[in-house]
């Protein structure tokens, strides 16, 4: 896996930090100015000349950009320490424009200055400046980054300043062991390529350099980051506000600008609306620790890009809800849709992530009176390589080769819980796989139903095994589009309830036909081939029933081809062809094949299947729950049955054939003396005045064919309404 790229060689030898910038000039001014003789038996100030060098420097430096002033500079030989109470530097703003790649506007306001523990030995033998300790106890940062003009040389990027310093002779070198800023304010702002701006700030960092030389000699490929050894920052207990709605907790911040390691503990944040706020709807961001190695600061603090080889993040807990300033309703909802593109295209920065690790994260997401809670056990991304620009996205890999993988998932919305236990993604090949999904209403049937006042269908689908292939990834980043050659899912297992017992919501209950859903959803949509092998099952209480009715769909297999919403690929010679095998109630062979012409402007499909030989006590797992009576002898030899579906209308025919059926009323008259003799009449009257025993060659009339004549409802759903179609037939053939 390669690593996170880096600023280039010319760049990063240009990069100062602004608090060092009136520090660096002013001592090696005074290593040349302040002169001790051999035996140190006096000092010669020319203080003066020393500011006048220091002023012409730092100009030459930014060419006529930066101006620096400082007040009297104090010296105390004895005590080897020299002091500078005020260092400032400002930016002429009016040179600045002048320029064709404008520097940041930068204020520096340095309070309180000291070198201590002076080497006067080795300077008085010219070899060198080498100091002990130097510092500030105040520092005050405070700068504008304007965009970009020439992304390929960082442009007018944060700190960009020529580090060709002028030394005398008599220094050579300049040296410190430390310099430490106890108390530093940063005020920092970026313009993105867009025009969008980003800021950051903090009042009370702690900012330490080690081990700081500059040899004017040394190669510049050799020379480190601000030419120290380690660059340490340091925050501790931060509580702050900006404005009303930006508020920021910290517990602790530990940074290290030379290896590019980050570590954050505690961090709670309410944002302002932004251009990446809004683009997420992020109202709350919290984690317990957040640990970056890797970072390439020169490229953030130039551009504001993030590259980076490894973040870790623990503890994250994230509340979003819909942005204000974006309708929820319009006519297109494409228009709104979320996109990943957007959202990469409105933090207006380049990324690079080599590794990405979440673990125990929680989304709460505030839609109206809804929330939904989304917890995630770990999260692994690797390999992310990305950006603005057009040729980013207008590429094969957007992304670059990055691949997700999510464990532990669980998504809460009311009474209802998707689990998911492995999702892998391989973003530019385009292949999903997934381990483990389990949807449905959280709790027992009895829950459910006294959790409802009307009558509603419990469904829990269940999946072993999960693969998508030839997925077009570009399409979705850039569009939300589903595309992908074939779909495979294993070991499914599909549950629908119904209880009888609940009063029927009447026409309250609103459900889509397959043409009027993908209408509402305005997605494009694209799936060569669906593979779904599992199971099914239908179960139905009536009123009364001790338990509920089971029908059973076992060895199922179904294939769906052609499942689009494009309209070049579905028309009314291709629509979408769904075929079904199974076993009813594990012995019967049951087919079934439909079509349905997704973009047809009403509801149309064809349907038509077959149900093979089996006894007719196979069917009462599911009459006795669903229906007062049970089948006592008869076989089932086969049911035909086909259907076209117009205008949401049914019509065709079903052809049941059957012998020797006999049923019973098990739920009549279950106790008192009478009770052998009503259940016979019962029976009697079942078999004899409503129940027609035989159809088929043999019967006495011969075959009798059911019609099927039934209108969809919106208190239907696809299965229930062909359900229904087939049973109106049914009945009219099996009832006397």
């Amino acid at each position: 896996m390669p690593t996170a790229p880096t600023a280039p060689p010319a760049i990063l030898r240009r990069r100062l930090v602004p608090i060092g910038i009136g520090l660096l000039v002013v001592l090696a001014a005074l290593a040349w100015y302040l002169r001790w003789d051999l035996g140190m038996r006096a000092v010669t100030i020319a203080d003066p000349v020393v500011r006048r060098w220091v002023v012409n420097e730092t100009a030459r430096l930014s060419d006529g950009v930066y101006k620096i002033t400082l007040s009297p500079i104090e010296v105390d030989a004895d005590a080897r320490r020299i002091g500078i109470d005020t260092i400032l530097v400002l930016t002429d703003a009016a040179a600045n424009l002048r320029r064709a790649t404008p520097l940041p506007a930068l204020t520096v306001r340095l309070h309180r200055c000291a070198l201590t523990g002076v080497d006067l030995a080795r300077l008085s033998r010219r070899e060198g400046l080498h100091v002990a300790r130097a510092g500030c106890d105040s520092v005050m940062v405070a700068s504008e980054v304007p965009a970009p003009r020439d992304s390929a040389a960082g442009g007018g990027g944060f700190l960009v300043l020529r580090d060709d310093l002028q030394l005398s002779r008599d220094v050579p070198t300049v040296q410190f062991d430390s310099i430490v800023f106890p108390a530093v304010e940063v005020a920092l702002g970026l313009t993105g390529r867009s025009g969008r701006r980003t800021s950051v700030a903090f009042d009370r960092l702690a900012v330490q350099l080690d081990d700081v030389r500059y040899d004017p000699d040394q190669p510049r490929t050799e020379r480190r980051p601000l030419f120290a050894r380690n660059i340490a920052v340091a925050l501790d207990a931060f509580r702050g506000a900006r404005e009303a709605n930006d508020q920021l907790a910290l517990d602790v911040l530990r940074a290290d600008l030379v290896t590019g390691d980050l570590l954050l503990r505690g961090l709670a944040w309410r944002p302002l609306p932004g251009p990446f706020t809004d683009s997420l709807g992020l109202t709350e961001l919290a984690f317990d620790s957040l640990r970056v190695d890797g970072v390439d600061w020169a490229a953030f603090l130039a551009r504001g890009d993030a590259l980076a080889d490894s973040v870790r993040l623990g503890g994250v807990r994230i509340t979003v809800a819909p942005s204000a300033g974006v309708p929820t309703t319009t006519a297109d909802t494409s228009a709104t849709r979320w996109t990943l593109e957007r959202t990469v295209r409105a933090i207006d920065r380049r990324m690079t992530l080599r590794h990405f690790a979440v673990r125990d994260a929680r989304i709460t997401e505030v839609r109206g009176r809804d929330t939904t809670t989304t917890s995630i056990g770990a999260l692994a991304i690797n390999g992310l390589v990305t950006g603005p620009e057009p040729a980013t996205w207008n590429g094969r890999a957007p992304l670059g080769e990055v691949t997700i993988a999510l464990r532990d998932v669980l998504r809460t919305v009311g009474d209802q819980r998707v689990a998911v236990g492995l999702l892998d993604v391989a973003v530019a090949r385009g292949v999903v796989r997934l381990d483990s999904l389990r949807a449905g209403h959280v709790g027992t049937d009895a829950a459910f139903v006294r959790a409802r006042r009307s009558r509603a269908d419990r469904l829990a689908l269940a999946v072993d095994s999960m693969r998508l292939a030839g997925i077009e990834t570009a399409a979705w980043m850039r569009r939300g589009a589903i595309r992908a050659t074939r779909a495979d899912l294993h070991g499914v297992a599909l549950d629908v309830y119904t209880d009888k017992r609940l009063p029927s919501r009447g026409v309250r209950a609103r459900h889509r036909t397959p043409q009027g859903w993908i209408v509402a959803q305005r997605l494009e949509l694209q799936l060569d081939t669906v593979v779904v092998r599992g199971r099914a099952q239908y179960r139905e209480r009536a009123v009364g029933a001790k338990a509920p009715g089971v029908l059973r769909l076992d060895a199922l297999e179904a294939r769906l081809v052609n499942l689009s919403t494009d309209p070049a690929r579905m028309t009314d010679s291709t629509p979408l062809v769904a075929t079904i095998t199974a076993r009813m109630m594990g012995r019967a062979p049951f087919t079934l094949e439909a079509t349905l012409p997704l973009l047809a402007p009403r509801f149309a499909m064809r349907f038509e299947g077959r149900l093979g030989a089996m006894p007719a006590a196979a069917l009462n797992p599911f009459l006795e729950g669903a229906t007062p009576v049970r089948f006592t002898e008869g076989t089932v030899r086969s049911v035909r049955f086909d259907a076209t579906v117009t205008d949401g209308v049914a019509r065709g025919r079903v052809v049941p054939t059957y012998e020797g059926l006999r049923v019973e009323t098990p739920g009549v008259a279950r106790t008192g003396i009478l009770q052998g003799l009503r259940r016979a009449v019962a029976a009697l009257a079942a078999n004899e005045l409503v129940l027609r025993s035989d159809n088929g060659p043999g019967a006495k009339d011969g075959t009798r064919v059911g019609p099927i004549a039934h209108r969809w409802t919106p208190g239907e759903t696809l299965l229930q309404f062909m359900w229904h179609a087939l049973r109106s037939g049914l009945l009219a053939v099996v009832k006397q």
